[in-house]
């Protein structure tokens, strides 16, 4: 991974940008996601790993730091992938997940290349379970059923950003952008989204290991 995201400057239902800025641990994983005004649908976000440097939780804060939106508790497979995703919706920090509105459990399938292809859950509070989503994906790598350009994924400077996002696709689901020498989109000129970030147009800065050639279109 040559490059990691630094900033996603984003418009949505606003002539005025807003900006998440992200930071990475010692490894160059994520630590945190910070958004300029935190809200619903919007929280900051945090990152925890365990001993063997896995994603163990994965939180939604609000901005008095014990609020949180979402709560992800993960454990993992013998293959190191993540097979259980606990899910504690609208509660308080104390310092676990308390207080919560709801929560539910997904459970992860996977292909050979480790990619998830079922997502199946059950409500806790309600009992109820089914299929979430299916995945499938074609033979350059894409999900079924998706318009792509022919440049790599913005997911793909993390497999943090694959997971969450459920998008292990090798090329982005858009066909208008500006991307940089990495072939990595820096100008997005379309209605997507990015770990729930939706946006109309947004611009990404990345931190890379050398300077990027110069942009092209």
């Amino acid at each position: 991974k040559p490059c990691n995201i630094q900033q996603l400057s984003y418009y949505y239902y606003s002539k005025t940008p807003e900006n998440a800025v992200f930071t990475y641990n010692q490894w160059g994983d994520p630590a945190s996601i910070t958004i300029a005004a935190p809200r619903t649908g919007y929280p900051n976000r945090l990152f925890t790993y365990d001993k063997n440097k896995r994603l163990s939780e994965y939180k939604g804060i609000y901005s008095d730091g014990k609020s949180f939106e979402y709560f992800h508790k993960y454990n993992y497979d013998n293959h190191n992938r993540i097979v259980r995703d606990t899910v504690y919706i609208f509660g308080t920090l104390n310092p676990g997940p308390s207080d919560y509105w709801d929560a539910d459990v997904h459970y992860f399938f996977y292909d050979s290349q480790d990619r998830i292809v079922k997502d199946s859950f059950i409500s806790l509070n309600y009992g109820y379970n089914e299929v979430f989503e299916l995945y499938s994906y074609n033979a350059a790598g894409n999900r079924v059923g998706v318009d792509y350009d022919t440049k790599l994924n913005l997911h793909r400077t993390n497999k943090v950003w694959m997971f969450i996002d459920r998008d292990y696709s090798v090329n982005n689901p858009f066909t208008n952008a500006v991307y940089n020498g990495y072939e990595l989109p820096v100008d997005i000129r379309t209605s997507s989204s990015f770990l729930d970030l939706n946006f109309d147009n947004a611009t990404v800065q990345y931190i890379c290991d050398e300077l990027p050639p110069a942009l092209y279109k």
